[in-house]
């Protein structure tokens, strides 16, 4: 063999090596940490900009609002939450979703009856359920059987604690098969875009996921946060003064 064949021979095996390293590293997600961290780097290049859709509105069961009824955020009465509900269906709110897990009942029923009077009368309520190492948590059937609709409030967290990406579906065993939960903030979405039509919901699509007209591009059920900027970018109204 000549001189020139083993050097060819030679960068084809160290072509085939540097690829199956490469693909090795692939493999075991070594990239995952650098795409994550160029993905915060592509956000401080492009810098803060003002929400696409100005009439959302965060209301925020923040420390002012338990200040001012002096409750803490875990007690804090569902008759209050029912009256800010009602006060955002009269303002003209299209949408209103609660971002409380009501999976267990009050122990003053009073609390429960008004809730559910509030949400009957919005007609436009989504509530939120969660998965608990596949367990379906549900929010209680007097309510269920009242909201627009039901988003599962879960949240990916990368290791260094950051949330960078929502899986979309959730699915939860049903008595034929499998039924699918979009996430919480995409089933708001999909309320305010479609309302209560769901004509089209195709889910099996791999890395594609159809609502009506729309379609979520979601490799692996991955749902990529598109961050407008730093915490106060969305105005929060305190919840008290809803209520």
């Amino acid at each position: 063999m000549s001189g020139r064949s083993k050097d060819n021979l030679l960068r084809l095996l160290l072509g085939c090596l540097v690829i199956l390293c490469v693909l090795a590293l692939y493999l075991a997600q070594a990239f995952e940490g650098v795409e994550r961290k160029t993905f915060d780097l592509r956000f401080k290049l492009r810098g803060p900009k003002p929400p696409a859709v100005p009439q959302v509105f965060l209301v925020g069961l923040d420390e002012e609002t338990t200040r001012h009824f002096s409750v803490r955020p875990r007690e804090f009465p569902r008759s209050l939450v029912a009256k800010a509900v009602k006060n955002l269906a009269a303002a003209g709110a299209s949408v209103i979703a609660l971002d409380f897990l009501y999976s267990q009942s009050s122990e003053n029923p009073q609390e429960h009856e008004a809730m559910a009077e509030a949400m009957r009368a919005a007609g436009n309520v989504v509530l939120a359920s969660f998965m608990s190492n596949d367990r379906y948590v549900p929010p209680l059937p007097a309510f269920q059987a009242l909201e627009a609709g039901e988003g599962t409030i879960n949240l990916t967290m990368d290791r260094d604690g950051i949330v960078r990406s929502l899986p979309v579906l959730s699915a939860i065993p049903a008595e034929e098969g499998v039924q699918y939960i979009l996430n919480f903030d995409v089933e708001t979405a999909r309320l305010r875009l479609f309302g209560n039509e769901m004509e089209v919901f195709d889910p099996n699509t791999p890395g594609r996921i159809r609502i009506n007209s729309a379609t979520i591009v979601a490799p692996e059920n991955e749902l990529w946060v598109n961050y407008y900027g730093p915490p106060g970018t969305f105005q929060i109204f305190p919840l008290s003064k809803a209520v």
